[in-house]
Parts: C-alpha cells; sequence; structure tokens
C-alpha cells in the first residue's frame, strides 16, 4: 500500500437496494484455497525476488511469474500489442502490469467489465523514504511485502484461477497486477489513461491491497458507498465465510482503487489493517493469515461473480461532500506552509486508530516524521506545500543529495537528471543536504532557469533546468492524486 494519503475526507451514509437472486455461495469460490494462497505468498515475498521493487530485476521475476500463472489458467492477455504485460516507463523505471481476462459470454453484457487488482511491487531493499525502518537499520535488507502486497497479488491469481475453472460470466472479468504503486499509483494510472476496455464499461473495481493480517480480528471494507446495493451484497457474502467486517464511511485514495475512482468507477477495497512490520524489512511469508485471506478472497469471488451476472450494472455514487480527492492540505499545515508532522498523525489518528502499526513514524514531537517528509532522508518537494518553484525529484539525502526518483513532465526530467545521479550544487550554490537543496530550490522563482552540478558515475556533470517550467507548481497532478514535486 502506497504510504500516506494527504487526503482525509469523510462520506456520508450507505443507501442500500435489493440484492439480485444469483448462485450462493458461489461456485468458483471451493477453489481457492489457504494453501495455494499461502504458496503464491512464499514465492512473491522470497529473498529472490528483493523486495519486487518497480524496475528491478526482482520486480521483473514477479511480473513474469504472474504472467505464467495466467496462460496456465487459460486468461486472455490483455497487454499491449496482444500480449500479458501494459509497459510504461516511470520515475525512471521500466514498469509493467500484468493484464488478462475471461471474455464474457452475453451478446451483450460482454462489453462490461469488472476489474479485479492488486499491486505487486514492494519497497525493494529499503532504500527508499517508503521503508519505514530506513532509518533504524533496514537499508540494504530484503523487504519482502509479505502482506503488502504479495497477499493481494496471491488472492487475484487465485481469484483468476477460480473463474477460468468455472467458465465464463455474463460481463468479461479483468485481473490486473499493478506496477509502481508504491511510487505513486502508477500501473493504475497509467492503465486508466490506456485501459484495455473503456472505463465507461468497468462497472466495478474490486481492489486487493493488505489481506494477510486477518489473525481473527475485524477487516475494513472500503467502498460500500460508492455504489447503492454494495453493502447488502457484501454482508451476504460476509456471512457465508464467517468474516468479521467493518464499512467505514471514509476512504483514502493511497491504493490503487483511488485511480478508478477518479473516473466514477464503484470500487470496494478490502484491508486487514496497519501492523509494525508495515514497510518494514519484517513483514514475512510465516506472518500471513492465509485461513484469513481465503475467507476474504472467497467473499470478493462471490461479489465480483454476482456483479458479473446481474442484470444491471451498480450505479456509482459520488462520495458526498465534494471531490474526495481534491488535495486540501490546510489541516496539516503549518503556519510556515510544510507540513507539520503532529497534525499529520493527529489526523491519521483519529482515522486509524492510535494502534495502527504507524509507530515508526512518530516519535513523542513527530521527529522521525519530519525526517521522513522534509528533513534528513526525507523526499525532495522543493520548498512548502504550494511555494513557488518545484525541480521534480524525490532524493535520498542520508549521504549527500541523491536522486530516488525523477517525475514525469518534470523540469529535472527535462533537464536529464536520472536517478541515481547526486546533486552537488545549484547555480554554483553548494548542496550537500536535504536542508540546503530544499534551500536552494525555494529562494528561486517559479520559471527560473538553473544550472544543476551533479555527479553521475564519478564525473561532474552540468544540466540545464527551468523550474516549474511545464506546470503550475501549486497545481495537483490528476494522475497521480497529489501535489507535484
Amino acid at each position: 500500500m502506497l504510504r500516506i494519503s494527504r487526503s482525509l475526507l469523510s462520506a456520508l451514509g450507505v443507501a442500500t437496494v435489493a440484492v439480485p437472486a444469483l448462485a450462493f455461495p458461489d461456485p468458483a469460490a471451493d477453489s481457492i484455497t489457504a494453501g495455494e494462497l499461502k504458496a503464491h505468498v512464499d514465492f512473491l515475498a522470497s529473498d529472490e525476488l528483493a523486495g519486487r521493487e518497480a524496475g528491478t530485476p526482482g520486480g521483473q521475476a514477479a511480473a513474469d511469474y504472474i504472467a505464467a500463472e495466467f496462460a496456465a489458467y487459460g486468461l486472455r492477455p490483455c497487454g499491449d500489442g496482444g500480449g500479458w504485460f501494459q509497459a510504461f516507463r516511470a520515475s525512471g523505471a521500466d514498469c509493467r502490469n500484468v493484464v488478462g481476462c475471461i471474455p464474457g459470454s452475453d451478446s451483450v453484457l460482454a462489453a462490461e467489465v469488472v476489474v479485479m487488482g492488486a499491486h505487486y511491487d514492494h519497497v525493494g531493499l529499503g532504500h527508499s523514504f517508503q521503508a519505514l525502518d530506513r532509518l533504524t537499520g533496514g537499508r540494504g535488507k530484503v523487504h519482502n511485502g509479505a502482506d503488502d502486497n504479495a497477499s493481494g497479488t496471491s488472492g487475484i491469481l487465485e481469484l483468476a484461477e477460480a473463474f477460468a475453472t468455472t467458465g465464463p460470466r455474463r460481463r468479461t472479468l479483468v485481473f490486473i497486477a499493478f506496477d509502481g504503486e508504491e511510487k505513486g499509483l502508477l500501473g493504475s494510472s497509467h492503465y486508466v489513461e490506456h485501459p484495455a476496455f473503456p472505463l465507461a464499461n468497468t462497472v466495478l473495481m474490486i481492489n486487493l491491497d493488505m489481506i494477510g493480517r486477518g489473525d481473527g480480528g475485524e477487516v475494513a471494507c472500503y467502498g460500500t458507498n460508492t455504489s447503492p446495493g454494495f453493502r447488502d451484497l457484501v454482508e451476504r457474502h460476509r456471512e457465508a465465510e464467517g468474516l468479521l467486517l467493518s464499512y467505514p464511511d471514509w476512504m483514502l485514495p493511497n491504493s490503487d482503487h483511488a485511480s478508478f475512482l477518479r473516473h466514477d468507477v464503484p470500487v470496494l477495497f478490502l484491508f486487514t489493517g496497519l501492523h509494525a512490520d508495515y514497510h518494514r524489512a519484517t513483514d514475512d511469508p510465516e506472518k500471513v493469515d492465509a485461513a484469513a485471506m481465503q475467507a476474504i478472497v472467497r467473499l470478493l469471488c462471490g461479489v465480483a461473480g454476482d456483479t458479473a451476472d446481474a442484470e444491471t450494472r451498480p450505479p456509482f455514487t459520488p462520495p458526498p461532500g465534494g471531490d474526495f480527492l481534491a488535495l486540501d492540505f490546510r489541516r496539516i499545515l503549518g503556519e510556515d506552509g510544510r507540513l507539520d508532522p503532529l497534525k499529520l498523525r493527529e489526523a491519521l489518528e483519529r482515522v486509524l486508530g492510535k494502534d495502527s502499526g504507524l509507530e515508526g513514524l512518530f516519535g513523542e514531537d513527530g521527529e522521525e516524521l519530519r525526517r521522513v517528509f522534509g528533513g534528513e532522508g526525507g523526499p525532495f518537494g522543493s520548498g512548502p506545500l504550494g511555494g513557488r518553484a518545484r525541480l521534480g525529484v524525490s532524493v535520498d539525502a542520508a549521504e549527500g543529495v541523491h536522486v530516488q526518483g525523477v517525475h514525469p513532465g518534470s523540469p529535472a526530467e527535462h533537464a536529464g537528471v536520472r536517478p541515481g545521479d547526486r546533486i552537488v550544487s545549484i547555480d554554483g550554490r553548494p548542496v550537500a543536504s536535504f536542508g540546503e537543496l530544499r534551500d536552494a530550490v525555494s529562494a528561486l522563482e517559479d520559471g527560473r532557469a538553473v544550472d544543476l552540478g551533479i555527479e553521475r558515475d564519478g564525473e561532474a556533470v552540468t544540466l540545464r533546468a527551468v523550474l516549474g517550467a511545464e506546470k503550475d507548481p501549486g497545481e495537483a497532478d490528476p494522475a497521480r492524486g497529489r501535489r507535484w514535486y
């Protein structure tokens, strides 16, 4: 799951309508087993895949494994050029979504699709700011991401096999393993910009992200207020699986469902919650609760099957209270216009609860979060949120200012900055820490042309960048649901 959402909005109550009388329990659900789910997790979260960071050999190996499974189940490939993969380049990485489908059987309804998706990438070896233990000994260690999100990816594989085994439904079923979610919902953002099937014909998106820590506790089901009748439908299958569910009336744009919701697609998102191993090197396969995963995936099998065979598509209900994805930072900013870690902690704890696995982010004074967001080792946002100039990089400043990611369309990308570069100066002003980089850029006006002193592979390089030349620095990036850096 993407580490931090910057939008905390509430939704109102849930409307309900009668659920169509369909086969129950779904005949496909019996083939979904805890043993097979655990076997997928064991492979995807193995040390050999080195944390599945987007664009790395481990991430590529995970994509190849998913594609091979889809092919073995008899799915139809729906990627680029009739293959399994939907390739894209983002944040300096070559990424791949994996897309397959089971065509619908109804001559009319087959044009409509139910999407089931999960991201398969994680945070690799813990060098990026997404790793919560990066500053406490986690750098260089494999972050296996068993719960986040080998668990959800395993669920998608089992759903694909289950539906392939029992034959087509009236509507087309689409299965997507997204890449680059941890870097900013990159894979799902790319898919909705280049969908295999028209988004107007997408009747439901089911997102599986972190379903591996049930442990007999309550599972959160988000999105039942995005279409009338969803809660009744989910509750019907919940009873069959014996799950304990909660139905929050709010939802964060912190995983791949958000990309679809922006296009008025109803969504459902099941989540077993944060924990002490979240985005740490200790999120290992032996800690997942495969029995709970089986119950969750079987429930979603029933929901997807019912939706695929229903006479009418579920209508979309916009989240009340305005645009749920609007970037309103006012409640978490300090007087200087910068993110205030303590305000963010208070906001998250109101929504997620104090015992939510976020301990690594917060000291008593929020100092750890300050380092993650805006101090030594934090991502670089070029000054205060809503400030004037933007360069367009995320950096690791623990040992010099090393570029971790280059944002698409940014001045840094146009100037030729690459991940792995070390920024040593801006217009002759030495830069040796995050604070110096932040101060150097935030002191400049939007549109200013500057010389960037770069150290690349041991050689000095000078690049010319025009700060904030491509878009308004205060504008929200619609493809990412967050501020453009």
